[in-house]
């Protein structure tokens, strides 16, 4: 029995190792590690002039980085004495890809993904009773 157990240990390791042999697919083209980390088509930078109730509008910029933070600066504009503001954060995307949510140093902010801009909407992910003219005020341009 002594003389058997290495013959049947090294049958048992044999078989379990041909149960793992990995199918290959030659339907399909392996992907390349470039593939693989590309961005989101909506990571960049926009940038636009938000509404503002007490001043001439809010000129923003607005930076998404592919690992998920952002850079956003804000001016007043025709305030006096007023200094551009950043404030850096993460951001996260809705499970239906059509909106991101800035954390809370960024206010919480919620915006649309359009084609090549952003549209910032009302926390729910709609436009609120905003005209379309209204809806055009509230976009950032890709740059």
């Amino acid at each position: 029995m002594m003389k058997k157990l290495p013959l049947i240990l090294a049958l048992t390791a044999l078989s379990l190792t041909a149960c793992d042999k990995p199918k290959t697919d030659t339907a399909k083209p392996a992907a390349s590690a470039t593939q693989a980390s590309a961005a989101p088509a909506f990571v960049g930078t926009y940038k636009g002039v938000l509404p503002c109730a007490s001043c001439a509008g809010i000129e923003t910029t607005l930076e998404l980085a592919a690992d998920g933070h952002y850079t956003l600066t804000t001016l007043f504009l025709e305030e006096p004495d007023a200094k551009p503001e950043t404030v850096t954060g993460r951001y996260r995307q809705s499970d239906d890809k059509t909106l991101i949510r800035l954390d809370d140093n960024g206010g919480g902010y919620t915006y649309f993904i359009g084609d090549h801009l952003l549209e910032m909407r009302d926390a729910d992910g709609t436009n609120g009773d905003r005209s379309a003219e209204e809806i055009a005020n509230y976009r950032l341009q890709k740059q």
